[in-house]
């Protein structure tokens, strides 16, 4: 709610909550995602209710927001620089 309160819309406050939820299902749908998590994402995970079940990818997949929560995830790790 920390984002509502500033006065964020309630689509951007969503968006910023999936980036959770979509490392979740990427840890799911995609095998090798897990792999490439740093220690300290993989840690993380475990708190964040860990890789989602079958039911909850459905689930997360349904959600018309969905695409761009993943798009924004993969924007994310693209714009980390190493070093």
């Amino acid at each position: 709610d920390f984002l509502r309160q500033l006065g964020f819309s309630e689509r951007t406050a969503k968006l910023v909550e999936g980036h959770v939820q979509a490392k979740r299902y990427l840890c799911f749908s995609e095998e090798e995602y897990y792999s490439k998590l740093s220690a300290g994402s993989k840690f993380t995970l475990k708190h964040q209710g860990g890789v989602m079940t079958e039911k909850e990818a459905a689930d997360f997949a349904k959600d018309p927001e969905a695409k761009t929560m993943l798009a924004m995830r993969t924007w994310d790790e693209r714009a980390k620089v190493v070093g």
